[in-house]
């Protein structure tokens, strides 16, 4: 599945392609050289394409990073290429039903090139969902909706101290003007000062 041709030494790309977890591989640039099945299922599965921006192929990964976390990825991409080892991290993927937690692997690979892949850890339906949302309910003075980029929550209202609840209608279809940031906690605990 290349775009042009960039090894994934030491992997081989019909292993790749079979394998349960879902991968991509990165060139130098960062950009998406390869995705296998399991990537394409996932995209499937969860309503969208593979091969439609922002996680298709010859795009540069970090471009669909929102930028209060790319510099968190950058850190792990960067140390992905100089470690003799697999540069490892857990994350939340939710959908509007189902709470998801995936494992990431970052492999180095020959020429600065890394293989991508995100294994299912766990999976289970949410508990305590949210009543649907009410629009104004969600909105800042500017007509914003600020959902967290990590763990998906959606602050009520403009305030910073106002509460953030799981809004299964914001995840399963995002509203026009949805601004990404960080939660409180998902900002004190995954990026500490």
């Amino acid at each position: 599945m290349p775009i042009y041709p960039v090894p994934l030494r030491p992997f081989d790309v019909a292993a790749v392609e079979d394998d349960p977890a879902t991968i991509c591989g990165l060139d130098a640039s960062l950009r998406i050289t390869h995705v296998n099945r399991a990537w394409r299922q996932f995209a499937r599965d969860n309503g969208g394409e593979w091969d439609v921006a922002p996680w298709t192929l010859g795009v540069e990964v970090m471009s669909a990073v929102p930028l209060i976390l790319r510099p968190f990825y950058e850190g792990l991409f960067e140390r992905a290429r100089t470690s003799d080892a697999p540069v490892e991290h857990s994350y939340e993927c939710s959908s509007a039903t189902v709470m998801r937690h995936f494992r990431m692997r970052i492999f180095p690979c020959v020429g600065g090139v890394l293989l991508v892949a995100h294994s299912l850890l766990n999976a289970a339906p949410h508990e305590g969902i949210a009543s649907p949302a009410i629009a104004a309910l969600y909105r800042d003075a500017r007509g914003f909706v600020h959902q967290c980029a990590h763990c998906r929550r959606v602050r009520r209202g403009a305030s910073d101290t106002r509460p953030w609840d799981w809004v299964p209608d914001y995840v399963a279809r995002p509203v026009p003007n949805t601004s990404h940031g960080l939660c409180p906690l998902c900002e004190q605990f995954y990026f500490p000062s």
